[in-house]
């Protein structure tokens, strides 16, 4: 079984990786900032807040299981100036059944958090490997001041 992670876990968080986010998104023509208004914009891996509030946050990938003992993680970080540590926005775990053939196995999160202006987001996943890169998507759109 791969390696374990969880938020109250010794074991250091997954490195963020974003090489797999933002590229197949945001070369999509026509893709544009859902947030016009210039509440949150794109900086290389991350999504930027430019208005502090209320957030409602959400990602999903779908991974490509082939064997079995697969652990399957996704974790959402926030990144902000004032401390320089990722935390913990919301994650979620599953080590599913295995039938001997490809199973697609879809991780889906959300909820909603106080962000301040220059927080970022980011999003990590394992394994990298058996990622569906055209399945995952993350966001975020303002619900309150």
């Amino acid at each position: 079984m791969g390696q374990q992670y969880n938020s109250t876990s010794t074991t250091a968080a997954p490195t963020v990786t974003s090489k797999i986010l933002i590229p197949s998104i945001g070369t999509k023509e026509g893709w544009k900032n859902s947030q016009s208004t210039r509440r949150i914009s794109l900086k290389s891996n991350a999504i930027v807040i430019e208005e502090a509030g209320y957030y409602y946050v959400y990602s999903q990938a779908t991974f490509l299981v082939k064997k079995k003992d697969v652990q399957l993680g996704m974790t959402l970080f926030k990144n902000s100036p004032s401390y320089q540590k990722n935390r913990t926005v919301c994650e979620t775990m599953d080590s599913p059944h295995w039938k001997e053939r490809t199973v697609p196995r879809t991780l889906s999160q959300g909820t909603v958090v106080k962000l301040e202006e220059d927080d970022e987001l980011q999003i990590a996943v394992q394994p990298e490997e058996i990622l569906d890169l055209d399945s995952m998507f993350f966001g975020a759109f303002k619900i309150s001041e």
